[in-house]
């Protein structure tokens, strides 16, 4: 039997902060001094926890301190590219360092401007941020994971949500916790159109009233490119790729690279497949779009001479990640365990 997820994090953090696993951390590094493998970890929100109660509180990488620490040991263990170095690697037009990490970011959230942009900055360290183009003209847009994260938690007035997909228990702050994971996970099953029907359905109760910005403004995303922050598109309204019709994936493809140009001068060949959900008919379609690199969500390090540039796999950072953890997964040698942080 498979351990809950509380229980397995519990064991990972146990492992992770043990004198034996930073030896074996060290061992790996001297061991790993070639400059074969590209990892690519990845962010999602910097925040404090109890700042923005309207959004998801899964989706925080790491507070603005954790941050910065694992900034400063990432410096003294690795070499942080830019994505641009990147693409000429694949291409095969430059080779990168030893050790090489490029750091990324999904979803364009405003808390990176606030937060993780002047860590970056202050070190003078690149970064990739991945940008859905229908979000920063309306700021205020929230996901469809945050919206019902806060009608689910904060906003019921029965003890059972009915929804066209079941009845879920919300009597107690426990239970809106596990009903809130197994919607996200059924409605990521379903077909967009669908997805987008059920939440609206669910949000339709009374007021939430208006929130605050919830992505950064094209003023805020056209300041960090300037300042060695690669713009990526995420698509244009962030559809599960493979969950609509084929003949809209280069639409929305096309129209994220068409507004990211337009509104910052961004022009970088690469994609990031909005959460990490993609298909085979996805990447050519990627492909015809004028992509030349895909990132996905599946975990590990890419080895750079023969992976395939479409499905980059990247190292998810958790909030509760210890660092050594992070630090092990960045490792060669990590690579036939690294479904134990799955």
């Amino acid at each position: 039997m498979n351990p809950s997820p509380s229980i397995k994090k519990r064991l990972i953090r146990s492992v992770g902060d043990s004198f034996a696993f930073r030896n074996s951390i060290r061992a790996l590094e001297i061991a790993d001094r070639g400059n074969k493998y590209l990892r690519v970890l990845t962010y999602h929100r910097i925040d404090h926890m109890d700042r923005r109660h309207d959004l998801d509180p899964s989706l925080i990488s790491a507070t603005p301190d954790q941050f910065a620490r694992q900034l400063n040991w990432l410096m003294r263990h690795f070499n942080i590219v830019a994505l641009g170095d990147v693409v000429d690697a694949i291409r095969g037009e430059a080779c990168l360092p030893s050790r090489a990490v490029l750091i990324t970011f999904d979803d364009a959230y405003a808390d990176f401007y606030l937060h993780a942009y002047s860590c970056l900055r202050e070190r003078n360290l690149s970064a990739a941020l991945f940008v859905p183009t229908a979000y920063p003209e309306h700021s205020d847009r929230q996901f469809w994971w945050d919206r019902l994260y806060n009608m689910v938690m904060y906003h019921q007035d029965s003890p059972i949500l009915e929804t066209s997909v079941g009845s879920f228990d919300v009597a107690s702050h426990a239970s809106r916790y596990q009903t809130l994971r197994s919607l996200k996970k059924l409605l990521k099953q379903l077909p967009w159109q669908e997805l987008n029907s059920i939440v609206d359905a669910i949000c339709l109760r009374p007021g939430t009233g208006p929130c605050p910005q919830t992505v950064m403004t094209w003023g805020q995303l056209q300041e960090v490119s300037d300042n060695q922050i690669a713009l990526v598109p995420h698509t244009h309204t962030h559809p599960l790729l493979d969950r609509i019709p084929v003949s809209e994936v280069r639409e929305e493809i096309e129209l994220s690279i068409r507004m990211l140009r337009q509104e910052t001068g961004s022009s970088l060949p690469a994609i990031a497949y909005p959460s990490g959900q993609y298909s085979n008919q996805v990447v050519e379609e990627a492909k015809k779009a004028g992509c030349e690199i895909g990132f996905t969500t599946n975990r590990g390090i890419n080895r750079i001479k023969n992976c395939d540039p479409m499905q980059l796999c990247r190292i998810n950072v958790g909030r509760e990640t210890p660092d050594n953890v992070i630090r092990f997964q960045l490792n060669p040698g990590s690579q036939p365990l690294q479904w134990v942080f799955g």
